[in-house]
């Protein structure tokens, strides 16, 4: 995305992370031509009002809240969050959400998703939440979910899918212990 901002309390993102003051400084004196910004720190409160001005300066905004349970849990959503989700469209952003539990991210979300992707899960609480937007099917491939296939979901249907190349390269530590373990 040529303008995306991202929630991204643990700094996973390929973005230029920054605290909150940067964050503001950054975004209030650069063109938003073309950035990859994220905040890593700060009320996510704060990264929703930023969200909210920053897509009145440009089109074509690209917002991503990772950890979107921390953002906003249901029944807690602050209205700024709650006008993220029901009229960002309107100005032209995009939100792309990720949580590790489904039961824990807010319905504002996933009531105006247009796309789900669910990987395995086995939570009876997360399966039942899930089970009322994906439908018994859907839902019922994803307790036998190999690791790295999920569940892709739209309104007109669903299918099964793998992901082909991880996103993030592994750590160092990570590839001397593979090194390591493949050695006779």
């Amino acid at each position: 995305a040529p303008r995306l901002l991202v929630q991204d309390p643990l700094a996973q993102h390929d973005a230029l992370p920054l605290e909150l003051e940067a964050f503001e400084d950054y975004l209030g004196r650069t063109q938003l031509e073309r950035f990859r910004v994220a905040l890593i720190d700060g009320d996510p409160v704060d990264f929703c009002c930023w969200a909210w001005a920053v897509a009145r300066r440009c089109a074509g905004l690209v917002v991503l809240l990772d950890e979107a349970d921390q953002v906003a849990p249901p029944g807690q959503e602050p209205r700024v969050f709650r006008q993220l989700v029901a009229q960002g469209r309107h100005r032209g952003i995009e939100l792309v959400a990720s949580a590790r539990r489904p039961s824990e991210v807010s319905r504002y979300l996933t009531a105006n998703a247009t796309e789900l992707y669910c990987f395995r899960s086995q939570e009876p609480k997360d399966l039942a939440y899930l089970r009322a937007i994906l439908g018994s099917d859907a839902t019922d491939a994803l307790p036998e979910l190999p690791r790295f296939e999920y569940v892709a979901w739209t309104v007109e249907r669903w299918e099964r899918r793998a992901l082909t190349q991880l996103a993030v390269p592994r750590r160092e530590s990570e590839k001397e212990l593979t090194a390591t373990a493949e050695k006779p």
